[in-house]
This record gives C-alpha cells, sequence and structure tokens, in this order.
C-alpha cells in the first residue's frame, strides 16, 4: 500500500481541525434557536438516511438485525451520549471549553482498551503520552474556568460532557469487535438513522417540540 504523501497528511489534519472543530461552534450557533436533542437528532437522521439510501444504491448488501444490533448500540453511545451531551452541555459551557472536555477522548479510549483486554497495555512511551494529555488537559482548562464563574449549570455541562465522551471511547471500542456491515458507508448510515431516532425520541421525551419556534430561524 503507498504511503501518504506529506500535503495529503497535511491536508487531511487540516480538514479535522477546521471541519471538526467549527462543528462546536456550529452546534452553539444551532441550538439558539433549535431545541438542542431535535437539532441533532434531525441532523444525523436525514444525514444517516442519505448515506444508507446511497450506499444501497451502490451495491452494498441489505444489512441483517445483527448489523442493526450493533447500529444501535454504537449509535446510542456515539450520538446519543456522546454528540447529545455536548450538544446539551453546550447550554452552559463555552465551546472552547468543551473542544477541550472532549479531547480526554483518546485518554480514554487507551485506558478502556487496556482494563476491557480490547488493546494491550499502554507501554511506558504511551504512558507517557497519557500523562501529556492530563496535563495539557489540565492546563488548557485552568485559565479557560478562571475565565468564567463557576456555577451549577457549568459544573452539569462539564459532567455531561466528560461522561459522554467516556461512553463515546467506550462505544468505539465496542464498534471494534461489533458485527456491522461489510460497507463502511452503509454501517455508517445505520448508526447515524440509529443514533439520529434515539436524539429525538429523547427531544420528544423531554418535551422539546413545545420548545420549536419556526419564527426563530
Amino acid at each position: 500500500m503507498r504511503e501518504p504523501s506529506r500535503l495529503a497528511l497535511i491536508a487531511g489534519f487540516a480538514a479535522v481541525y477546521l471541519i471538526w472543530g467549527s462543528t462546536y461552534l456550529g452546534i452553539f450557533f444551532a441550538i439558539q434557536s433549535i431545541p438542542p436533542f431535535f437539532m441533532a437528532g434531525a441532523r444525523f437522521l436525514s444525514a444517516g438516511i442519505i448515506m444508507y439510501v446511497s450506499a444501497r444504491i451502490s451495491g452494498a448488501p441489505p444489512p441483517t438485525s445483527m448489523t442493526w444490533r450493533s447500529a444501535f448500540i454504537i449509535g446510542g453511545c456515539l450520538l446519543l451520549c456522546g454528540n447529545g451531551g455536548v450538544t446539551i452541555s453546550e447550554k452552559w459551557v463555552p465551546t472552547g471549553l468543551a473542544s477541550v472536555l472532549v479531547a480526554t477522548v483518546p485518554i480514554d479510549m487507551a485506558l478502556l482498551g487496556w482494563i476491557t483486554g480490547l488493546a494491550r497495555r499502554p507501554t511506558p512511551l504511551v504512558w507517557l503520552g497519557l500523562i501529556g494529555g492530563f496535563v495539557g488537559v489540565g492546563l488548557l482548562l485552568g485559565p479557560a474556568l478562571t475565565a468564567f464563574s463557576a456555577t451549577s449549570h457549568l459544573a452539569l455541562g462539564m459532567s455531561i460532557l466528560l461522561i459522554g465522551s467516556l461512553i463515546w471511547s467506550a462505544g468505539s471500542l465496542y464498534s471494534l469487535k461489533a458485527k456491522s456491515s461489510p460497507s463502511l458507508f452503509l454501517a455508517a448510515g445505520q448508526q447515524m438513522i440509529c443514533g439520529g431516532a434515539l436524539l429525538l425520541l429523547l427531544g420528544a421525551v423531554l418535551g422539546e417540540e413545545h420548545q420549536f419556534n419556526l419564527q426563530k430561524l
């Protein structure tokens, strides 16, 4: 397999930083006029349907009940708990602070992978990276906390982010062994459909339909 060029690597990292990073700001603006779980649910459900239909038209094999089961679990962990947690927490947590807290995901994955046996025991170099990650998050978190008054809502939002990131990591590790569609595009579509539906259901349970006002869009 040919290794990617330096330019391709730089472009890939730039896309992650700019596109993925900007979603925090996009979520913040979106929830100013749309209830958080309805917004996230509509976003993922519509994207999932598009990906699912595209994959099937392109010849992807039909999904089985087992792949739908895996998609339900993964979508629940990553989208309902992970992305849903980010979305609701941004009602109280500034976007920059939210992105810093979500940066704990690689740390969670390394430790959970080791504890569950899905990954090898971290090497000394990995431990050094984990410690560096903890220190880095702490250094970034300290000034951010002093810049904003500590409130119960801020603490709640931060707790949701940390728990959501932990569940996201657990779901990501589960996906490594889960029975999913051989088509990655179809599998992603299934997960988005399930996660989006769960987010919409949670929004309905919380009565978000009564908070929705088309005139605010």
